[in-house]
């Protein structure tokens, strides 16, 4: 009975030198953390912003940046647009680079003639400028990304002769019959008005050139901002309001408006 003792049976001291893990050690997995959440959204606004689709809104910014600053690259920036030989022969015929940059870009973003083949879009514009090693790049790159970080204010966008197309549809196929109307609000001068009453016998085609020379703001018609808020308001204070609503659809999706 007296030799039990001599017996190496493991006792109770023995047990903490096992290796378990402890909760001390948990803090040094990798996990991501809350202040780490920033840094993804940033990159999902950058993506965002080189997703935003350019269109002739955009002009303004080009004006003051690469047609200011870098006209004279306007070639090698049709060429990196894949404009056709003809239609930079075409360009050429313009008499300063300024005018010709103006029109490179213009008719980039209208799609005009099957003019370019790259995606219009802060991202595509990122390549095209690259690839032509235009100086005014960064500052053209950061108006753009500057100007589309917040929402487009739908009243501000400008109207021009392009959008006649959408307002052919939207209003003057709807209601012709308020020509006059409308006419009278957008500014005409009684004058303009009889005239276009004496040369065209339809009111729609009356309608027409209401539009038409409203936004090349000829032959005393109109005065004040060709913007589309001026042309909602005035369209729900001559009682077409769902005219002035699908337009307003329409424009969202152009200009990609949510």
């Amino acid at each position: 009975v007296q030799q039990a003792p001599q017996r190496e049976v493991p006792t109770v001291q023995q047990a903490p030198q096992r290796e378990v893990p402890t909760v001390q050690q948990a803090p040094q997995r990798e996990v991501p953390t809350v202040q780490q959440a920033p840094q993804r959204g940033a990159q999902r606004l950058q993506n965002d912003i080189l997703n935003v689709q350019l269109s002739v809104v955009d002009m303004d910014v080009f004006q003051k940046t690469i047609v200011e600053e870098d006209p004279g690259c306007w070639k090698n920036l049709a060429t990196a647009m894949f404009f056709t030989k003809e239609q930079i022969k075409n360009i050429e015929g313009i008499e300063k680079n300024k005018m010709r940059m103006h029109e490179v870009l213009h008719r980039w973003l209208e799609r005009k003639d099957g003019t370019g083949d790259r995606e219009r879009t802060i991202g595509g514009l990122t390549a095209i400028l690259t690839a032509c090693n235009c100086d005014a790049q960064a500052d053209v790159l950061d108006e753009l990304k500057k100007k589309h970080s917040t929402p487009i204010d739908i009243r501000t966008i400008p109207l021009t002769e392009e959008d006649m197309g959408l307002l052919q549809t939207g209003i003057v196929d709807e209601v012709p019959g308020k020509w006059k109307e409308m006419a009278t609000a957008l500014g005409f001068t009684i004058n303009a008005m009889q005239n276009i009453e004496d040369d065209y016998n339809r009111n729609s085609k009356r309608c027409i050139q209401v539009f038409e020379r409203w936004l090349k703001q000829k032959n005393e018609s109109g005065k004040g901002e060709r913007t589309f808020g001026v042309l909602f308001d005035m369209l729900y204070d001559r009682d077409c309001k769902i005219e002035a609503d699908k337009l307003k659809k329409t424009f969202k999706a152009k200009y990609n408006i949510p």
